[in-house]
């Protein structure tokens, strides 16, 4: 697969935006797993806080380098994570997440994050389309 393949796939399967970048305009990204063309090499890499962290794969062949991509950001489920709901409320989260599992999405996460009030609501992939649905 090349590049505009792999952006497809990875857009087809709902991987997060966010988390997983490739073409050339990376200097945007936060926190975010890149590919990127640089002159004849494709690099694999890190971006943190806006800087270029250190390259994990460098591959003169473009599909090397979208199958090492794809197998990389596919190991860890929250390439694919899409909060659906940030609430104040722990049992607005939990109607949120039992409306979700009833529409038929199995794995629904919430948690809350550390030292302060709001509650989250996580899906993965393609579950977020099933979401949109449920949630119209």
């Amino acid at each position: 697969m090349n590049m505009q393949e792999l952006k497809d796939k990875l857009n087809a399967e709902c991987y997060n935006s966010y988390v997983v970048y490739v073409g050339p305009d990376w200097h945007r990204c936060a926190d975010t797993y890149c590919l990127s063309q640089e002159g004849n090499i494709f690099e694999v890499f890190y971006v943190e806080r806006g800087k270029k962290g250190e390259v994990l794969g460098a591959f003169e062949i473009e599909q090397e380098a979208c199958d090492f991509f794809y197998k990389k950001v596919s190991s860890e489920k929250w390439n694919r994570a899409h909060c659906l709901g940030l609430f104040t409320k722990e049992t607005d989260a939990i109607a949120l997440a039992k409306r979700l599992k009833a529409g038929g999405i199995r794995d629904v996460y919430r948690d809350t994050i550390p030292h302060t009030e709001p509650y989250r609501v996580f899906v993965f992939g393609t579950d977020l389309i099933k979401a949109k649905n449920i949630l119209e």
